[in-house]
């Protein structure tokens, strides 16, 4: 069963996001703050840990993960 285990500040008004394929990287895109986020996903519960913020342009809407 899914529960609530607390609120994740993130991008400004949040349009997309995606987890890696090794299911180790939840990465977010803030439509309004030119910015994706990339946070690791820590333990059992699934917390997120902030690793990286980048500038992507403006406006970014989608996250597609490639696998390489």
């Amino acid at each position: 069963m899914l529960s609530k285990e607390g609120f994740q500040p993130t991008e400004t008004q949040p349009r997309g996001f995606n987890v890696d394929h090794s299911g180790k990287y939840l990465i977010a895109a803030g439509q309004k703050s030119h910015h994706i986020s990339v946070y690791e996903i820590v333990g059992e519960q699934g917390l997120l840990h902030e690793k990286g913020r980048y500038a992507v342009g403006q406006g970014p809407m989608w996250v597609v993960v490639n696998a390489h």
